[in-house]
């Protein structure tokens, strides 16, 4: 069930992804000097990136033993006209069966939700292209309790993020990319107790390329 609802979650977060980088369509095509009529096709000349992430991400010793999570992600990308800069947005969470050890409660689980908007600059070598990245972002974190009762903990909080990674074409449609990502801060308060909610991931990701 709880795979179920994780996989909902992040198809939900796909096409989020999506409608969020659909305004910057006609901003890319002006960039890209194409004439747009009343008749023009939904699309543009410039690419555009979604992919599929797996990986881990670690959150530091104060959220031990429920620091290091495995993480599913959505990543969605569209260049702006013919530069090198995409805007970019970014969705992932993660789960844990524990709780911190300075948790206020007793046993439960642990997850993670973070979201982030932002810019990348793609630098290409070939087939492989390394990039950048800078943005926005939002992190949430939530308790769930079994014992000794049941109940919910949780807080998000606004800060930003970084990033560094390459893809690699594997065809003219579908490429491979890895992806290192930090949330900066993000504290939060939960039960009276403050916790660092920076979170710093690895990622692979498969990407299809338009």
């Amino acid at each position: 069930m709880r795979a179920l609802r994780l996989a909902a979650v992040a198809a939900s977060a796909t096409c989020a992804s999506c409608y969020l980088l659909l305004p910057l369509v006609p901003i890319s095509m002006v960039a890209s000097g194409v004439e747009t009529t009343a008749d023009t096709p939904i699309g543009t000349p410039a690419r555009v990136h979604g992919g599929l992430a797996l990986g881990r991400t670690d959150s530091g010793p104060s959220w031990a033993p429920a620091d290091e999570l495995p993480w599913l992600g959505i990543d969605a990308d569209m260049q702006l006209g013919d530069t090198p800069i995409w805007a970019t947005s970014c969705f992932g969470v993660g789960y844990s069966d524990e709780v911190p050890r300075t948790s206020p409660r007793g046993q439960g689980s642990t997850t993670t939700v973070d979201f982030g908007l932002g810019l990348r600059h793609y630098q290409a070598f070939g087939p492989v292209e390394p990039f950048v990245g800078v943005g926005l972002g939002f992190v949430d974190r939530r308790f769930t309790y079994t014992d000794p009762e049941p109940g919910n903990l949780y807080d998000y909080s606004f800060g930003g993020y970084l990033e560094a990674g390459a893809s690699c074409a594997i065809t003219g449609n579908f490429s491979l990319a890895a992806v290192a990502r930090s949330y900066l801060g993000t504290d939060q308060s939960l039960a009276e107790q403050s916790f660092d909610a920076d979170t710093f991931s690895l990622l692979v990701l498969f990407c299809f390329r338009r």
